[in-house]
């Protein structure tokens, strides 16, 4: 059992009352009623007397057993009286303190006596650092940090230091620590992690977006937020790559595997102009580079005689002229067709969508609309399992990658016994040939550093594009995983032996089986990541 106790009070008038206590309270009892956190909420009303609190605190802190998670949470005044911290109440009057205030004793000794294996209490108040008893000595001038002893059955976190108070403000409708914390319980989950989201994860979060703001606001610094105690175990929040099971699709003789997120699309597939119609649809990569027996039944093969491009020679670098299907290093049917310019792989991408059907699989409805591309940056990224943040592969251990052999000059032929694949069952992705894909937003705020623009440079008229992976020629150790097309030799026309591509497919979340749907918008959370598609 997953079980929260959520409380808030903006306190009376004549003790200053607060503006979004209790309001921070409903949404992150909102937060933890989401299915992928599963907890069952327990909350007081303003009719309710301290002592009514204090008993449904511990009758919800007896329910619980071995193996359970238990969270206490409270936003509102606190009050420092005689060392000891008071949690101010709907109706408190300072003349009756014991009968009209919440003691903070009341949340630890819950906390101590409870018997699940995780329990966290979190105080989102001024004088919140004062939550843990006291040891040996009090100073005003010392952090709770250096004052108290850690709890040693039960984690706090702190929303603010032992002598910090903790603001509202109204550009986010509350304070700090509940905004944030709901943007990120609810947000897309990070799947380049393979564990699941800990509790020491989101410390690690909350501190990030902490310092970040206050790097941008000198002028309106916002407290950081700290943890302090003893847990038995992992205290997880959000599941992880891990919780993933792969889910695959083929159609037109192309295999697809669905990556855990969901993107905001405008006018898709809707068949009317200037239309700003948006839906929820999930992204589905191919398992695959595009192989020569699937590129060569396309018009983009025939419109250009097959690819032809250019080979790297020792001597004299890129040498034009070279033709793949020709060379019997490269014209295996399984090979990852190369020599393809961008142009031609978003020919082939929409050709493929125009002759091929619905794509067959028992988690999709027969009825479902599906639109073909070549990938995005963004699906790369999700597909390798790799951070965004991390340019080099180098950095991030335990990925599938092609082994670099010095002795190979032309790309390994795809294979389908699964010995290469993912935890999405997606194979080469990295280090058979590099892969063309498109730039598109939904890295703009998480990824600055790809320059990411969008697909489409009015400027110059033309889509924008990157290229991924890298090939065959390449040691993964010393090369970035991305480029710019710009920064390719003919820009997007490159066609280079060592580059190919694969494509991508969308099919709206409502054509789906619900028990899918389900488990996408779990990864998802309330909160898909933005992109447009006109």
């Amino acid at each position: 059992m997953k079980l929260a106790f959520v409380i808030g009070s903006n306190g009376p008038t004549h003790l200053g009352r607060l503006k979004y206590a209790e309001s921070d309270a409903a949404k992150l009892a909102e937060c933890f009623r989401l299915r992928r956190l599963g907890f069952e909420v327990v909350t007081a009303t303003a009719d309710d007397e301290p002592m009514d609190v204090r008993n449904r605190l511990y009758r919800a802190a007896d329910s619980c057993r071995s193996g359970d998670t238990f969270v206490c949470y409270f936003a509102g005044h606190g009050r420092l009286e005689a060392s000891a911290l008071r949690l101010v109440w709907h109706k408190t009057d300072l003349n009756q303190m014991l009968s009209t205030t919440l003691s903070a004793e009341t949340f630890t000794e819950a906390m101590h006596h409870c018997r699940a294996d995780n329990k966290l209490l979190i105080l989102d108040c001024c004088r919140a650092g004062a939550a843990v008893p006291a040891g040996i000595r009090d100073s005003t001038e010392t952090s709770a940090k250096n004052l108290v002893p850690d709890p040693d059955n039960y984690l706090v976190l702190m929303a603010a230091d032992r002598w910090q108070n903790v603001r509202e403000y109204d550009s986010l409708g509350g304070g700090f620590l509940v905004h944030q914390m709901s943007e990120i319980l609810s947000g897309p989950i990070a799947v380049h992690d393979p564990s699941q989201f800990s509790l020491a994860d989101l410390m690690k979060t909350l501190g990030w977006h902490a310092a970040s703001h206050n790097r941008e606001n000198p002028d309106d610094q916002v407290p950081i937020p700290y943890l302090y105690g003893r847990q038995r175990g992992p205290f997880n929040l959000l599941p992880g790559r891990c919780d993933w099971r792969p889910i695959f699709a083929e159609t037109g003789g192309l295999e697809f595997s669905l990556l855990p997120g969901l993107r905001q699309f405008i006018n898709f597939r809707s068949g009317r102009e200037n239309t700003r119609e948006s839906e929820l649809i999930t992204t589905w990569i191919g398992r695959y580079p595009v192989t020569n027996r699937q590129f060569n039944n396309s018009p983009s093969y025939r419109s250009i005689g097959g690819p032809e491009g250019a080979s790297w020679n020792s001597q004299y670098g890129w040498v034009s002229g070279f033709r793949p299907l020709q060379d019997a290093d490269f014209n295996d049917p399984e090979q990852p067709v190369v020599c393809v310019d961008y142009p031609a792989a978003r020919r082939y991408a929409k050709w493929f969508g125009e002759v091929s059907n619905t794509p067959s699989t028992d988690c999709i409805k027969k009825e479902a609309r599906a639109l073909f591309r070549v990938q995005c940056a963004s699906d790369w990224y999700s597909a390798v399992g790799v951070s965004p943040f991390a340019q080099f592969p180098s950095y991030n251990a335990g990925r599938i990658r092609v082994g670099r052999d010095d002795g190979r000059r032309a790309p390994m032929p795809i294979d389908r016994s699964g010995s290469r694949d993912n935890w999405l069952g997606v194979a080469d992705l990295e280090g058979n040939v590099w892969e063309w894909a498109m730039d598109d937003d939904s890295y703009g705020l998480r990824r600055p550093a790809l320059h990411v623009r969008s697909q489409y440079d009015q400027d110059r008229g033309r889509y924008k594009a990157l290229v991924v992976g890298g090939g065959f020629l390449d040691d993964l150790d010393r090369i970035p995983n991305s480029l710019l097309g710009d920064a390719l030799p003919d820009g997007l026309m490159t066609s280079h032996a060592d580059l190919g591509f694969r494509i991508a497919m969308h099919i709206p979340l409502t054509d789906l089986t619900a028990d899918v749907a389900d488990s996408i918008e779990c990864f998802s959370g309330a909160s898909p990541i933005g992109i447009t598609i006109t």
